[in-house]
């Protein structure tokens, strides 16, 4: 199944009973047309979901043109989902994790997704904030309302190092990680967004769930995004090798084991494929999507370079790089790289 990544877009967005999990509201303008229209649209299906905060409003506002990405990254992401083996992968997983934490709310993959996609930059204004809103990770604790809950969703090796991600970020960069840094504030907003809406139902979307195992589901999404940002090193680059050591973070230096299992991860896996692959965030122009074509099989997805000029190349190293951290890619031609979904040569 081949198609160019605008139609991809276009079609997904065209069959909302695949990605619109509040099905009440019926959203008419195809949302990657602008700035506008995407934050327009990310806040609607917000506003619909009953999690709309002040807060985020704010940060959505100030996304720019970041917000045609989440947008792009939420709808190719449901694409793959539909189109490859990912989609049982994630199914299980998912299944596996209402029975390991006792949910009985009815959560699928489009909650889900649209929990941790359309949330997982809102942070970026605030990573690019100088200087940075928080002097330290304890500040960010303390002013937004404590720690994470236990870790879930992602590998256990992310608890042992985010924290000395997010100070090495701090240091090296003085910057906030932005997905560090939002995850804390989306987790506990959106469990307080929760206690209230149940305390006060009459004042909130009556036909909403708002039961407590919901806490559960944020937890996971917010580590999701918590680590999407967190970037291994390449063995080969001594200056990064050397900071990474100074910090404790040894196990983001990449020894050619892939440390994202899609068989284990493969909501996580699904993510960070996703927000590296998509390619508005390369070219801005909406029109120029025409000339990346994705083809989908089982087990891999085939991207095309069809300019005639060098704009596509930047999207195909992304696509390449995949190598070096989540999993094996090989150039077809010059032209065309082969991404695996379970990390080894097809």
């Amino acid at each position: 199944m081949e198609n160019n990544v605008f139609e991809i877009l276009k079609e997904t967005f065209e069959n909302p009973k695949i990605w619109n999990y509040y099905s009440g509201k019926n959203f008419k303008n195809f949302p990657l047309v602008s700035e506008q229209e995407s934050k327009n649209f990310i806040n609607e299906f917000i506003k619909l979901s009953g999690k709309s905060e002040s807060e985020f409003n704010n940060l959505i506002q100030e996304l720019g043109d970041r917000t045609v990405h989440v947008v792009s990254a939420f709808f190719i992401g449901h694409y793959i989902y539909q189109n490859t083996n990912l989609k049982s992968k994630i199914d299980r997983e998912i299944t596996k994790i209402k029975k390991d934490l006792n949910i009985n709310s009815e959560v699928n993959f489009s909650f889900m997704w649209f929990l941790t996609c359309l949330f997982h930059d809102i942070g970026y204004k605030l990573e690019e904030q100088q200087p940075p809103k928080y002097e330290n990770f304890e500040q960010l604790l303390n002013e937004n309302s404590g720690a994470m809950p236990e870790i879930c969703g992602i590998p256990k090796f992310y608890n042992t190092i985010y924290k000395n991600y997010f100070n090495f970020r701090l240091k090296e960069h003085c910057k906030n990680d932005h997905g560090i840094t939002i995850a804390h504030i989306m987790y506990h907003k959106l469990c307080n967004i929760r206690k209230v809406a149940e305390k006060n139902p009459k004042e909130h979307q009556i036909n909403l769930n708002w039961e407590k195992d919901l806490e559960k589901i944020f937890a996971f999404c917010s580590w999701n995004v918590l680590a999407h940002n967190i970037w291994f090193a390449e063995k080969g680059k001594t200056c990064d090798v050397r900071k990474y050591k100074v910090f404790e973070m040894e196990i983001l230096i990449f020894d050619e084991k892939y440390k994202i299992n899609p068989n284990e991860f493969p909501f996580f896996f699904l993510f960070c494929l996703v927000d590296t692959i998509e390619p508005y965030k390369k070219v801005l122009d909406l029109e120029m999507l025409k000339k990346i074509d994705l083809e989908f099989f089982e087990d891999k997805i085939i991207i095309t370079d069809n300019f005639s000029c060098n704009c596509g190349k930047a999207i195909l190293k992304q696509a390449k790089d995949l190598n070096k951290w989540l999993t094996y890619t090989n150039n077809e031609t010059e032209n065309k790289i082969m991404i695996s979904l379970n990390q080894k040569p097809i």
